[in-house]
This record gives structure tokens, sequence and C-alpha cells, in this order.
């Protein structure tokens, strides 16, 4: 199993403002899955994001 990396885009906002994050998966075939995650601060601006991919041991 991997950990999801976020990467920064831009400064944005407060430092007191709450992230919103929406992950979702891209796509799955039998035992692997490629996931996605998004960081928006509260006006809806993108701030970072993280991709991964998932092994499921069998």
């Amino acid at each position: 199993m991997t950990g999801i990396g976020a990467s920064p885009i831009k400064p944005s906002g407060r430092i007191i403002d709450i992230l919103h994050a929406n992950s979702h998966c891209d796509g799955c075939v039998i035992s692997f899955a490629y996931t996605n995650v998004d960081f928006t601060n509260p006006i809806g601006d993108l701030v970072a994001y993280g991709r991964a991919s998932f092994r499921q041991l069998l």
C-alpha cells in the first residue's frame, strides 16, 4: 500500500482556513486502484492535490 503525497499549487487563504478534500478513484483493475485527492480552500480554489496507486495484496 502507498500513501498519498500532496503537492502544493500556490499559497492561498489564511492559516485559519479549513481545507476541503475531495477524493475519488480514477480506475480499478483486478488488484490495483488509481486515486486522486484535490484540496480546495473555502472559496473553491484548488490549493493542493495528491495522486496515488494502491495494490491490494491477495
